[in-house]
């Protein structure tokens, strides 16, 4: 799974077509098992790109309160 971090990168991406993010953070366990799970299932979807988003690692934290993220993971 491709990981960006850049806002103006995120958004690009969703205006391109099919993506979901998947917003976690390194040190959180549930966030690790959901992105092994996605890897697992990605090649099923090759329609659909799935990125992370590292909350503590994102460039402005404005992404995080335009998509009510609360807590991680969150798809």
């Amino acid at each position: 799974m491709e990981t960006i971090n850049n806002i103006e990168n995120i958004r690009k991406a969703i205006s391109e077509g099919n993506v979901c993010l998947k917003f976690g953070a390194e040190w959180c366990g549930p966030c690790r098992v959901l992105e092994t799970n996605i890897d697992t299932i990605a090649p099923e979807f090759p329609n659909i790109n799935f990125i992370g988003v590292d909350v503590d690692d994102v460039d402005d934290e404005s992404i995080l309160y335009e998509y009510s993220i609360r807590n991680v993971p969150v798809l």
